[in-house]
Formats: structure tokens, sequence, C-alpha cells
């Protein structure tokens, strides 16, 4: 907190936002500066520390998916923030990644210490699901306007990775909703990938969903 607070952040972001931020929990990762980092321009530093920080911000998904698996919670990490303390970059950036409770609606969730530590834990788990060579996850492409960038991480998102890895993502997309239908219709689809179900698929994902619901 002591970096946080020595790093201009205040400034960057203003007052208001800064108070909301230091009361909620938030991931810190330190990263060296290399040479070149000195040089670059602002589109390429734009481009460079843009991926780190999608990857970077994939670490607080993962997590909260750990946390969802140890309780119904809608834990999100939609803010990012970028600051080198040597050469002066920084930026902001916002992820559309809300989540919802399975009824669909957002409400705080409390976690014990110990359950935390159990959500660290399954956050490496699903991470290492997360990536490319289980994900088949393409490259992220770009769009720059008028000094903002969009990174187009949906488009990336493949639908050919191993049977877990696709039903972390069919997961995330069924806690991004609030309407319970379509919630529901996604939880069928990751029992899809789960089970690997080939024939009479519907019918036998209907009856395993209706034994959950008993």
């Amino acid at each position: 907190m002591s970096l946080i607070k020595k790093s201009n952040l205040k400034n960057q972001i203003g007052v208001n936002m800064y108070d909301a931020l230091v009361r909620k929990p938030m991931m810190i990762f330190l990263i060296p500066t290399m040479e070149e980092e000195f040089e670059g321009t602002k589109n390429e530093l734009d481009e460079r520390y843009g991926l780190k920080a999608i990857h970077l911000n994939n670490f607080a998904q993962a997590f909260s998916i750990g946390g969802w698996f140890i309780k119904d919670s809608c834990v999100a990490a939609t803010n990012i923030y970028w600051i080198n303390l040597f050469n002066g970059y920084n930026f902001q950036s916002k992820r559309d990644m809300v989540v919802t409770l399975s009824n669909g609606t957002i409400a705080e969730t409390c976690l014990t210490d110990a359950e935390v530590l159990e959500a660290i834990e399954r956050m490496y788990e699903v991470y290492m699901y997360l990536l490319p060579d289980e994900s088949k996850m393409g490259l992220v492409d770009k769009t720059s306007s008028v000094g903002t960038t969009v990174w187009e991480i949906d488009k990336a998102i493949s639908t050919e990775g191993n049977s877990f890895s696709r039903a972390l993502i069919i997961l995330q997309e069924a806690r991004r909703t609030g309407v319970l239908s379509s919630k529901i219709d996604k939880y069928c689809s990751i029992l899809e990938c789960l089970y690997a179900i080939r024939k009479e698929h519907k019918k036998n994902i209907s009856n395993i969903t209706a034994a959950y619901i008993v």
C-alpha cells in the first residue's frame, strides 16, 4: 500500500475513484522495467503494457472463478491500473466482466481467510486451463481511436480448446448474464463439455440438470 500511495495514482484517477479503490481488495503485480521501455513511443508502450495487463487481469478472473467454486459469488475484477514509476507511463482500463449470482442478482459476498486461501489455490488451477495450449485462444486484436484502445478479447476466445477450458469459458458467459433462462442454457452447455455426451445429448443433459435441481 505504501507503493500505491507513492505512485501518483490518486492524481491519475481522481480522489473519489482512488478512495473507492483502496476500500476494496486488489491484486498488485510488480514487474521489472527493461531498458527498451525508456525509449518506446506511447503507441508501442500501449501495446506492450496493454497485452501484459490483459494476461495479469486473467489471474483476477481466475480468482473470481476460484471463489465461485467455494461459494456462489459475483466477485469480479473490472478495473486495471498500470503505473511505471521509472518511465512515467500510466494508463487505466476497464474490462467488461461484471458477473452475477446464480439467481441473476448482484450482492456483496464475504469470504473467510481460509476461503480466500482456497480460492487462491483454485485460481492457479483455473489459470492453467486458460493458457493458450489448453484454451486455444488466438491473438488479441486491438482498435485505437483518439487515444482510446479497445482490445477485442471475446473475438480471440476459441471454442476449440480442451473440454474443461471450454467449460470455464462458458461458465464466465453464464455468470455475466442476469437472465436466468440464458444462465440455464449456458449451464447445460457446460455439462455437455464436461460429460462429452454425443448421443441424445439434449435429453441426457435435461435429465442431469433436472437431477441437480431436485
